[in-house]
């Protein structure tokens, strides 16, 4: 998931004709890979931690969806907003 995010900001950083279309791939990968293992990135907390983690990673899917319509509107300047937040 890492790698998918860092590889999205480094496409921002080519100064001509954006690959907007690179960057949803990366970044739907990413909610992919989250979906599907949602379960065993909570399972890998302590216990008492459970909860504070499933907030985290629904925080961190919110976050993804709003990257996402950013890319959409094809703006540098939010998209790198949303991959820095």
């Amino acid at each position: 998931m890492q790698d998918k995010t860092e590889d999205t900001a480094f496409l921002l950083r080519i100064p001509q004709r954006k690959p907007y279309g690179n960057m949803t791939v990366n970044t739907d990968k990413t909610i992919a890979i989250l979906k599907e293992n949602r379960g065993s990135l909570i399972d890998t907390c302590p216990e008492a931690d459970r909860p504070k983690a499933a907030e985290l990673v629904d925080t961190l899917e919110a976050q993804l969806d709003k990257l996402i319509i950013s890319i959409e509107t094809r703006d540098p300047d939010r998209v790198g907003f949303r991959v820095a937040d």
